[in-house]
């Protein structure tokens, strides 16, 4: 790789949209007594087997399952999961260690354990925009599995890389969606499939402002305002 490219990398603007994590804390749990002790915590009919816990700050959500299994969504870092699935972790115990019946045995120890990241998402906008049809076909041609393209079902590229283990998502318009098991699966998908596009840029199409047109009143729409004659 030149250092053209490198410093075009180095340019881009990786955005973390979404960091999934599990988690377990070691008891099973009574749900219903969860979610009548709990606070943001609710129950829904069709799935009895789950709750679903909510923070806002940071905006996240966690599945909590009936054998303390939980998974969480809407981190934006993997040092943000875990410190948040630690939070998680630590209502959940507060709640034991004040309601013994929530655990499943009636005693035991709440804890954090085998914590992992299994998903992240990212998104990233190139500087140029990319002729789908001939990348499809070159990557097709290299190896029919790792690239896919359906434009009557699916606007965009499908580029899977086997190792380490990622998929991204290119449209015409330049903008990548990956995602990978790790942060730096993400980065090192992006640093794979940047070079490949590269050959295949067009220049940015350009956005017609259009200039707002000046609606004319109709005659006699502020006749109530006129004085009378």
């Amino acid at each position: 790789m030149d250092e053209q490219v490198e410093q075009e990398l180095l340019e881009l603007d990786v955005a973390l949209n979404n960091v999934v994590c599990s988690f377990g804390v070691g008891q099973g749990l009574e749900l219903a007594l969860l979610v009548q002790k709990g606070v943001n915590i609710e129950m829904k009919v069709a799935t009895p087997n789950r709750v679903t816990m909510k923070l806002r700050r940071p905006d996240t959500t966690a599945t909590v399952f009936r054998s303390g299994k939980v998974n969480m969504v809407g981190a934006r870092s993997e040092a943000e999961a875990r410190l948040v699935a630690r939070r998680y972790a630590r209502t959940i115990q507060k709640l034991a260690l004040a309601h013994p019946a929530l655990l499943t045995k009636g005693c035991g120890r709440v804890g954090f354990h085998n914590f992992r990241i299994v998903n992240v998402f990212a998104s990233c906008g190139l500087a140029f925009d990319v002729r789908l049809r001939e990348f499809a076909a070159a990557e097709r041609a290299k190896d029919e599995k790792a690239c896919s393209y359906e434009p009557e079902l699916n606007t965009g590229v499908v580029y899977r890389i086997a190792e380490p283990k990622a998929t991204v998502r290119v449209l015409a318009t330049g903008r990548l969606t990956l995602q990978g098991a790790r942060v730096s699966a993400v980065y090192s998908a992006l640093k794979t499939i940047y070079p490949l596009l590269r050959r295949f840029r067009k220049a940015k199409k350009k956005v017609k402002q259009t200039k707002a047109k000046k609606v004319k009143p109709k005659k006699g729409a502020d006749k109530m305002w006129r004085g009378s004659r």
